[in-house]
Parts: C-alpha cells; structure tokens; sequence
C-alpha cells in the first residue's frame, strides 16, 4: 500500500491547532481526522468515520486496529480520554478529534487539484453514504471517476466504489463512439480503458480497447522509434498493468488497413 501513515496524536493546545473550516466534514458524527497529502502543494482534511473506514476498507481496518498498529492504539487510546469528558461525541471539536496522516498519495505535478481533491471526496462520500453526484461535463467527469478509481484501489475500497458505479455509470458516454471513422483522444481511450478494467465494465473494455488498437499509441510509436517513456507514468491509465498494454501493443494498428 503506498500510503504511509503518520502523525497520529492529536494537536495539543499550544500546537498545531485545526481550524473547523479547514475541515471537510464527510461525516459530522466522525471520530477521526484524515489529513491528505496529495503532493507537497495539496492538503486536505476529513472529518470522517472510523468505524465506516474500517468496514469498507482492508487498509484502514489494519491502520485502525487498537490491538495491532501503532497508530490504531494512539487513535484509540485519544478517544478513550475524550470519552472521559464529553458525553456527547458528536461534540468534540475537530481539533480534538485523533487525526491520521496519509502521505505521498502519488499524485504528480500534471494532477488538476480541484479533480484530484473532489475525487477523493467522492471516495469517501461513497464509503459514508453522503456522495456528491460530480457535474463536470463528460471529460471532467471521466477524469474524476479514473481519479475515483485510482483512489478507491489504493485504499482498498473498490468494491464499494464499485457498486456505486454500476449505479451512476452511464454507458451513453461511448455509445455513439465508432473508433474507425473518429479517432479519440488517447487520454480518453486510456481513462475509459482503465475505469472498465477495474470495474468489470465489459463494454467500456471491448470498445476502448479496439479503439486503441485502431488508431495506436503515440506512446507505442516513441518506443517503436528507440525512444522511452520511463518515469512518465503518473496514473496508472498511463501504462495498463496485468499484462493489458503488452498484449495491446502486439496487435497491429488497423488505421492503415483497407476494408474495401
């Protein structure tokens, strides 16, 4: 898991205070805290449910455990004393509240921060049953729900994510696509490949796929001219794993092909 946590113990009076607004509430009834670094520029912070993060997520219930990690204990033993002044949790200011520092989520310099943080929200607002419905217009909202997927794997969530998107996913978003006569952007076939991979959207798969097998790769073609793309992967779309790009690129590209 490339999430490293870190930075349990809550902020004391005289340090590093949490102001609420810095705070996005996903759950207001929320025992924890999440701090996000997305990158050195990109922070955030969830006021969110410990007891809904460990039921959806392997991750979390290891991260979480009182009997087993570090930062389960400290998290536990912060909210055993806060119990023993406030008879109400749902009370307790947020700069009280445990808090868990996730950091180095993996995303690079080229991330728009205003998809990369809504997507993780989304992430969250699913697990909690509160998702906000995204309205970006089919290319932003194809980058969100890529961005969505790349988070809910590295968290281990996507079988919950998973079902919202049988739910929301709309298959009219490619259902006028015919790769032979329109050539997609290679960011979109490689979005639209990867969120079918993940998801088991059989359709997504088979359309996106013979489109990138159409019209080729300009990554493909780079290599093919001795050059290379090492360290250009930034998401996981950039190059597909389980054996898919290499198989991908034995087929030849059939843009050239006559069917007269």
């Amino acid at each position: 898991m490339p999430l490293p946590a870190e930075d349990t113990s809550p902020p004391e009076s005289s340090g590093e205070a949490v102001p609420p607004d810095d705070v996005v509430v996903v759950d207001p009834q929320g025992d924890l805290i999440l701090h996000v670094k997305y990158n050195v520029d990109l922070l955030q912070r969830y006021q969110v449910s410990i007891s809904v993060l460990r039921k959806h997520s392997s991750y979390f219930s290891a991260l979480l455990d009182s009997s087993k990690f570090s930062e389960g204990i400290a998290v536990e033993s912060r909210l055993a004393d806060l119990r023993t002044r406030y008879t109400d949790m749902a009370s307790i200011p947020a700069i009280e509240l445990p808090r868990v520092t996730l950091s180095d989520v993996g995303v690079g310099p080229k991330s728009s921060s205003s998809f990369v943080e809504a997507a993780f929200r989304l992430c969250l607002g699913i697990l909690h049953g509160s998702p906000s419905p995204p309205d970006g217009g089919k290319a932003g909202n194809r980058l969100l729900y890529a961005l969505l997927i790349y988070f809910a794997d590295m968290l281990a969530v996507i079988p919950a994510v998973s079902e919202y998107m049988i739910i929301h996913w709309s298959e009219s978003l490619f259902a006028n696509l015919d790769p032979s006569t329109k050539r997609p952007k290679e960011l979109k076939i490689r979005q639209m490949l990867y969120i079918g991979l993940s998801l088991g959207f059989a359709k997504t798969v088979t359309v996106y796929s013979t489109a990138l097998v159409v019209w080729g790769s300009n990554r493909w073609l780079e290599v093919h001219n001795g050059g290379s793309t090492a360290g250009e992967e930034e998401f996981p779309w950039d190059y597909l794993e389980g054996g898919v790009e290499a198989k991908l690129r034995l087929v030849p590209p059939m843009r050239f092909v006559s069917t007269g």
